[in-house]
């Protein structure tokens, strides 16, 4: 045995030589020539080995029709599309979450100012009463003492003998004669005495029917007065509105402007209940647009008490 008989090429045997003459490459599709010199095993042009890329060939050939093959990817490649995608869902989401975070922050915003601005009103609204409880008790103090003519500077005294005999305190109560002087002393000027009246018939105090007709009425004139009560309460009820009154939100503006303007009427009238102030105005505010609150202002501007009310 030589070394030739040891060589590991592979043996080109007879048979093997006439296939080869006519063998075609799977890969580069070159049909052998009888005078290649390439071993019969390789491809004279690709130089591949034919045995190597044909079970390729032959599942290539398997393939249903219309099928087509995944070009194979090069060792070097990456999925970019994949990253890319990858990617977009990434900020989608953090998108998504941002803006859930947003809307529930400025929901939360919206339902603390709604909050602070419900507090501010109720800390005024407390204060006022306890400012007009002492008014009212220093009165009831001097009237207790005999001292009437001291309270008659600060109340009319039609009006303090209406709320003597209405509220009794050690004389006899009598509704209907406190209340015929209550209204003698509205129609002889007392802007306090129309306040009076119109709450009266707003509330249907004493057993009175609520007429919201002659509340109007009656805040009306005294708001006529440049009365602070009366400005802020013909202001509130044409904010919210009545049976019988709609409501009117420039006038109500107007007239809640000029009572804030005014500010709480006479500090030492211990009859006198307004309820107006800064807070009522931003209320009021947010149910109006920037042209109505600025024809409400300017209405305010031009008005002087005693004019008739541009409502």
């Amino acid at each position: 045995m030589n070394a030739a008989d040891l060589s590991l090429e592979p043996v080109e045997t007879p048979e093997a030589v006439r296939a080869a003459a006519v063998r075609v490459c799977p890969r580069c599709s070159h049909t052998r020539q009888a005078t290649d010199t390439a071993p019969a095993w390789q491809c004279p042009r690709c130089e591949v080995a034919y045995d190597k890329v044909l079970p390729t060939s032959v599942a290539a050939r398997q393939k249903p029709e219309g099928a087509r093959a995944r070009p194979a990817a090069a060792p070097g490649d990456k999925p970019w599309t994949l990253i890319v995608l990858a990617g977009g869902v990434v900020v989608l989401i953090a998108l998504m979450g941002w803006k859930w975070n947003h809307d529930k922050a400025q929901a939360a915003e919206r339902i603390a100012r709604a909050e602070s601005d419900a507090r501010a009103l109720q800390i005024a609204t407390q204060r006022e009463g306890m400012e007009q409880l002492a008014r009212l008790g220093a009165a009831e103090t001097q009237w207790r003492r005999g001292q009437g003519l001291d309270v008659l500077p600060t109340v009319r005294a039609m009006v303090l003998l209406s709320a003597m005999l209405d509220e009794g305190n050690g004389i006899p109560r009598d509704h209907a004669e406190s209340m015929q002087w209550l209204t003698r002393a509205a129609h002889q000027g007392s802007s306090l005495a129309a306040v009076r009246l119109g709450a009266i018939y707003q509330e249907g105090r004493g057993g009175e029917p609520r007429q919201m007709s002659l509340t109007e009425n009656w805040y009306l004139r005294a708001a006529r007065q440049g009365d602070a009560a009366g400005l802020y309460r013909l202001g509130d009820l044409y904010a919210n509105g009545a049976a019988t009154v709609a409501q009117r939100p420039v006038a109500a503006y107007m007239l809640l402007e000029l009572a804030d303007r005014l500010g709480r009427g006479n500090p030492e009238d211990p009859l006198t209940l307004p309820r107006y102030g800064a807070v009522h105005l931003q209320l009021l505010a947010r149910r109006m647009g920037p042209v109505d609150i600025a024809e409400a202002r300017r209405r305010a501007d031009a008005w002087k008490p005693g004019q008739p009310l541009d409502l």
